[in-house]
């Protein structure tokens, strides 16, 4: 979760992890491209592009992890 949303957004957390889900912010120092944007910005806001980018590394590091993740656009 983007780390802008993960703090402005508590609600979210606590239906995601009554669900069994473990949330961390993105940027984050759990993979090699969130430890890059925290390196020259240790505040980073983070995007979605960003935590996209950090859940595929995650999943790719380890065969038993799962990531769902939902990128919806609307348009008027």
């Amino acid at each position: 979760m983007a780390r802008a949303s993960y703090q402005q957004k508590p609600y979210r957390k606590t239906i995601m992890r009554l669900h069994g889900a473990e949330i961390y912010p993105s940027p984050s120092d759990r993979t090699e491209i969130g430890r890059k944007f925290l390196s020259d910005d240790p505040n980073h806001p983070g995007g979605l592009g960003i935590a996209t980018s950090e859940a595929i590394e995650d999943v790719l590091k380890d065969e038993e992890a799962f990531s769902i993740m939902c990128l919806c656009t609307r348009q008027l």
